[in-house]
């Protein structure tokens, strides 16, 4: 089964290594509209910046165990894209 990210919005935690960086490349690789990627490193990683042309990848460091962080990654990708459709946590 294929799922189609076209037009969707995602949200993905622990965007800065890992699995979670993985993931923001294969959603930025597909048709997505847009990626918030959240993670507690102060800086979005060269992986990313490479590839970032502001168009449809935001970054936002910080805490997700934080209500400060989550209601500013929300309204980030809210201001940014209108709508969130997926949340990779």
């Amino acid at each position: 089964m294929k799922v189609s990210l076209a037009g969707k919005v995602a949200i993905v935690t622990g965007a800065a290594s890992g699995i979670g960086l993985a993931i923001v490349h294969q959603f930025l690789d597909s048709e997505i509209a847009g990626v918030v990627a959240v993670d507690i490193a102060s800086e979005m990683p060269q992986s990313l910046i490479e590839v970032n042309d502001g168009s449809r990848l935001k970054y936002v460091c910080g805490d997700v165990t934080l209500d400060e962080t989550s209601n500013r990654f929300t309204q980030l990708a809210l201001e940014s894209f209108g709508r969130i459709d997926v949340l990779v946590n």
